[in-house]
């Protein structure tokens, strides 16, 4: 059965987006088309998806007796408490934000690591929020917040919660655009906030292209999908993210977290330096190491994807394999520095991957459900005959 995203069908079932677009009241029928153009904002539009952000970053904050330790912790921990201000180029607004957050909550007794911890499980309430944006489905959101992914927002004491709650944002966003033509640029804006607050998301850029351009085949030239002031919309939202990578390690100097060169990749034949690298690429050693990372993240993603990948059919769904093959395109390339402590990096292929396998297991479960409750209403029907008194003559 086809999953081809029907956009009236779609929010009847999931929610699609509603907790990122205010409520608006309803006008009288005899208003006039002026008025009814403009809508007037529910005062109340805010406190629903308000009070859910803020119960899950409760449950967050409680569950941080289970975090797990992360490989940079020490060092992110010195660059907030230090009286120098860095830019530090990998996550330029995670440092910032953790600053700010430290700097509020130190007359308070906190120090950089629990101002980290307080970022992360905010981080944690915006990742919730998007999801429910993308489906309300029990199935689609138990296989999301029960991988290892959300141990991200467990008060994590590393940059990495942000850039991945923007990332599902980022998908959130795209759902509107995709099922009801919401504006590109919003969606434009979410990805470059991801970028800076960690420079991974930039393997994501290609999706928003995707998104953006359309090829047509008589031309042969790829062509815009998009309206020309939404166009110009997003590239203002590039032109501004640009501006502040190319521009912030002069500016705010002094800088660091300079390393993002080739060097950072797993080397292909021969190991260079042993002392730094632990593997050539795709040797058994790299493959262990995937592999703990695969079932650190996300144990079922692949297997999931792999036995449901045949019931892709909808856009969406098309866009968010696009940005789960980036991810396990840099993630499968990129080498890991701090060992198996890099394992809060590398989930981040995990994210759009378990959103598709959502995805898919809800169709799946959509499609599959009435069968089965006919199955077992027809085995507790014959249970019942076959118990029922038999008659004497």
């Amino acid at each position: 059965m086809s999953s081809s995203p029907n956009p009236a069908g779609d929010r009847g079932k999931t929610g699609s987006g509603s907790l990122f677009r205010p409520q608006v009241s309803r006008q009288p029928r005899h208003d006039s088309p002026e008025k009814r153009a403009c809508p007037r904002f529910s005062r109340f539009s805010l406190w629903k998806p308000a009070s859910i952000f803020l119960l899950a970053w409760a449950f967050c904050l409680l569950m941080i007796p289970f975090r797990r330790p992360g490989g940079d912790s020490t060092e992110m921990t010195a660059y907030v408490e230090s009286r120098v201000s860095y830019y530090y180029v990998r996550s330029p607004l995670t440092l910032y934000l953790h600053r700010a957050v430290y700097h509020a909550v130190r007359p308070l007794g906190f120090d950089g690591a629990q101002a980290i911890a307080l970022c992360s499980a905010a981080a944690g309430g915006a990742y919730f929020l998007a999801l429910l944006s993308i489906s309300r489905h029990p199935l689609f959101l138990a296989f999301n917040l029960l991988a290892g992914t959300t141990f991200l927002f467990f008060g994590h004491v590393e940059n990495y919660a942000w850039v991945n709650a923007m990332l599902v944002v980022y998908l959130a966003l795209l759902k509107r655009r995709v099922d009801e033509g919401a504006p590109l640029w919003p969606v434009a804006l979410a990805l470059f906030l991801a970028c800076l607050f960690h420079m991974l998301a930039v393997f994501t850029l290609p999706t928003l292209l995707f998104a953006a351009l359309r090829w047509n085949s008589e031309r042969r030239r790829f062509e815009p999908r998009v309206s020309r002031d939404d166009l110009e919309m997003a590239l203002l939202c590039f032109v501004g993210a640009a501006i502040i990578v190319a521009l912030g390690p002069l500016a705010l100097a002094p800088a660091a977290g300079l390393d993002n060169n080739f060097q950072r990749l797993t080397p292909l034949f021969t190991n260079p330096d042993p002392q730094h690298f632990y593997f050539t690429m795709f040797s058994l050693g790299h493959l262990k190491m995937l592999a703990y990372f695969h079932w650190m993240a996300s144990p079922l993603g692949l297997p999931v994807l792999l036995a449901l990948g045949w019931r892709l059919r909808g856009r969406y769904e098309r866009f968010v394999l696009g940005a789960a093959l980036c991810g396990l395109a840099w993630t499968s390339v990129w080498h890991p520095d701090m060992h198996k402590g890099d394992w809060d990096l590398f989930s981040s292929f995990a994210f759009p991957l378990d959103v598709l396998d959502g995805l898919l297991l809800q169709a799946a479960w959509t499609d599959w459900a009435p069968g089965i409750r006919r199955r077992f209403r027809g085995a507790g029907q014959s249970e019942k005959s076959a118990s029922a008194p038999i008659g004497i003559a």
